[in-house]
């Protein structure tokens, strides 16, 4: 595969929470498309392996297993239509792994935290079986143990720290609510309910310097505790592609704004360049300062065009985060903890 730049996603959730299950509805969403763009894995015998997963429960209501055992990484391909643009590094991690200690010998537990610390976006996923109904103090803090947001709270916080300390860029953040159809349609349908219960359960994610996506979506109407066998006139995948849109999105827009820092400091030094030509062109000791204005025209050159580089990328990056956001509309998103206005 060619050298295209990397999206990390790292998705943390209890066992049951429905992460390899959104996995496989979200790769078949977009492996076949949506609005120009696509998915693909990189290696062909894991798209065939999904895809038999997805015929499975399309003809026969075969939900996958849950990952219980294995650590199991994908790379994925996102395009824009024929075009590349980034390659998604993917691990499914197994049920339970926010259960154990870090020291278990479990062999994955250990690099969670490491792993975290090197992902662009983070997904926390809660089952929407837990938000039925209005959550009350009390219920809370049962939510938050059945649920693992305790462990992915601390975990999170330790991750954007040693960003932060890095003088990395902070990872987005999606709130993925899985199994959405349980929410009754009077607290699903405007969802400003249960943001604000969301907003007290992880309270971290709307933080100062993070943008977070609370994104609801279902694979089907299966009920609290689904069989291992669904019915087919159940399934009714809705939204799934739009968390990888998200994590896109955000990539492009911390893209952008890099950029246009990095414009505006080649700018200023193709300023002060400018300045110091003119300074040396002036007198009659010019004819003796030849070496110096050839360097600095030199020197002007290249700043000129690293300028028209960032400022390229800046617009392209922009225009492409613009667009990608759009298809968010519907959905609460937060920067620095206050909502963005569509």
């Amino acid at each position: 595969m060619a050298d295209y730049p990397s999206l990390t996603i790292t998705a943390l959730g209890t066992r049951g929470s429905g992460k390899t299950t959104f996995l496989l509805g979200m790769y078949a969403e977009l492996s076949a498309g949506r609005k120009g763009y696509f998915l693909n894995a990189t290696d062909p015998d894991v798209d065939l392996v999904l895809a038999e997963r997805w015929d499975k429960l399309l003809e026969d209501g075969e939900l996958p297993p849950p990952n219980l055992a294995d650590n199991i990484p994908y790379t994925f391909l996102f395009l824009d239509g024929l075009s590349p643009l980034l390659a998604i590094d993917w691990l499914d991690y197994r049920g339970g792994a926010l259960s154990d200690a870090r020291g278990a010998e479990s062999g994955d537990v250990a690099g969670l935290q490491d792993r975290l610390e090197r992902s662009d976006s983070v997904y926390l996923v809660i089952d929407g079986g837990y938000l039925v109904e209005p959550v009350t103090e009390s219920t809370r803090r049962d939510i938050l143990g059945r649920t693992g947001l305790r462990r992915m709270t601390s975990l999170l916080q330790n991750a954007v720290q040693a960003r932060m300390k890095a003088d990395e860029p902070l990872p987005s953040i999606v709130i993925l609510i899985t199994k959405a159809d349980l929410i009754p349609p009077w607290r699903r349908d405007s969802l400003d309910a249960v943001v604000r219960e969301v907003q007290e359960l992880i309270g971290i994610g709307f933080s100062q310097g993070l943008s977070t996506l609370v994104c609801p979506v279902t694979l089907g109407h299966f009920g609290l505790h689904p069989p291992a066998r669904v019915e087919t006139g159940d399934i009714d995948p809705r939204d799934l592609h739009l968390p990888v849109i998200y994590s896109l999105a955000e990539y492009m827009y911390q893209l952008s704004v890099a950029a246009k820092g990095a414009a505006a400091d080649a700018a200023q030094t193709r300023q002060a360049l400018q300045n110091r030509l003119a300074a040396l062109r002036q007198g009659a000791g010019a004819l003796f300062r030849r070496s110096d204005i050839r360097d600095a025209v030199y020197q002007e050159v290249i700043a000129e065009r690293d300028f028209g580089s960032y400022d390229a990328v800046q617009q392209v990056a922009a225009k492409r985060a613009d667009t990608l956001f759009a298809e968010l509309d519907r959905l609460p998103r937060f920067r620095d903890g206050v909502e963005v206005s569509q």
